[in-house]
């Protein structure tokens, strides 16, 4: 199919104009309704901190955390949840650990559905023994695998936004079903107070971190060739420029989406 990305809200009229257009897939931003600067620095729905569980063979959901340690440390964590192998619900944790002199320890699990759960309504996940939980600004994590235990403390300095316009939306005319991707900036910038245990070391992780959390019912390699993130997290002022480059099949070529916060305030939220 020859996919042309337009408004979804569109998608009728482009039906009944252009009969052609019951062979292809529609792609567009399902945008968010456009608030005042007020609304938008209240932060995002409540649903959309919850988990968005789905039958759906090609559902994934993933909460990603870095942070910046004031001693030079750096931290990636990712606990992610998908449809994609033989059960639903497959989970599994990540962490690594970059240390001052460049040192690498990842801890890594994975998990049957069985061992996993997530609130519907508000923030939580549980993978194993593995969990994050909280409500904005404020997210605790713990998170152990192999010899990496983190006990943490995020708190948001800015309003958490949804990237971009809000969804993009995938839907074949004349299907129902409307294939989503989204994802919400809890913390783009924001405080962290903790330890890191390191095999027999303990270590102070105070600095800066960053927290999203998104889902899909579309696999993003369907239609992602390439995929870059710019992400600039400071007490004055965050960014997220996420720009995808997508494949042959798919009109036009790339789709970038952009979120600016600065001094404490969502200045800016915009689909390129």
């Amino acid at each position: 199919y020859m996919r042309r990305p337009i408004l979804l809200s569109l998608l009728l009229a482009c039906v009944l104009v252009s009969p052609s257009f019951a062979e292809k897939t529609i792609v567009g931003m399902m945008e968010e309704p456009l608030l005042t600067p007020e609304a938008l620095n209240k932060g995002i729905a409540k649903e959309a901190l919850g988990s968005h569980l789905s039958d759906d063979s090609d559902y994934g959901e993933a909460w990603f955390y870095y942070g910046f340690t004031a001693k030079g440390g750096v931290l990636f964590g990712l606990l992610s949840c998908s449809n994609y192998g033989v059960s639903k619900y497959q989970s599994s944790v990540d962490l690594w650990y970059y240390d001052p002199n460049g040192e690498i320890t990842h801890g890594h699990g994975e998990y049957d559905v069985d061992e996993f759960s997530a609130k519907k309504d508000a923030f939580g996940v549980t993978i194993g023994k593995n969990k994050l939980w909280g409500s904005p600004p404020t997210y605790h994590f713990f998170i152990q695998e192999e010899d990496l235990e983190l006990n943490m403390t995020l708190t948001a300095l800015h309003p958490s936004a949804m990237l971009g316009g809000g969804k993009i939306g995938f839907q074949e005319v004349g299907e129902e079903d409307v294939k989503i991707w989204s994802a919400a900036m809890l913390a783009g910038t924001g405080t962290m107070v903790g330890t890191l245990k390191v095999k027999d070391a303990i270590l102070d992780v105070g600095g800066y971190g960053y927290l999203d959390h998104g889902y899909s019912t579309i696999k993003v390699p369907t239609f992602s060739r390439d995929w870059y993130v710019l992400s600039v997290s400071h007490p004055d002022i965050t960014m997220k420029l996420l720009d995808f480059r997508l494949k042959e099949d798919y009109e036009p070529r790339e789709i970038a989406l952009c979120t600016i916060v600065h001094k404490g305030k969502l200045d800016r939220k915009s689909v390129v």
